[in-house]
């Protein structure tokens, strides 16, 4: 990304995702040294946001957790993501059936999931 040639759009917007996370106290940064256990690695994730005639309208940075290299638990753990055609299938039953129907779009779930055990990122 240091070589792109957005990449001032992409850190002032890296910069602004950090600070949120910091503002929001959903982490606090030790050394590493401190963790005890093992250290999920992160990696950041960029991306635009185009509007309908494909002129750039904003840069987006979040910063991912590598969950597929935690180790593996006793505890199955899933995560629900909703298919866009499975979404549509969905909304069709629905309005056949006159049903109401909610959406919810959660920004940060994994940041603001309540967990009961520390989790060395």
């Amino acid at each position: 990304m240091l070589k792109h040639d957005h990449r001032a759009g992409f850190l002032a917007t890296a910069e602004l995702e950090y600070s949120n996370l910091q503002e929001q106290g959903t982490f606090v940064a030790v050394p590493v040294a401190e963790a005890s256990d093992f250290v999920i690695p992160t990696q950041w994730a960029f991306k635009y946001k185009f509007d309908k005639e494909g002129y750039l309208l904003k840069y987006k940075a979040r910063i991912v957790v590598r969950g597929d290299l935690q180790p593996k638990q006793d505890k199955e753990t899933y995560v629900a993501t909703l298919v866009a055609r499975v979404f549509r299938f969905l909304i069709v039953v629905a309005a056949y059936f006159d049903l109401e129907a909610k959406q919810f779009d959660t920004i940060n779930a994994f940041t603001n999931a309540k967990i009961r055990k520390k989790i060395w990122v």
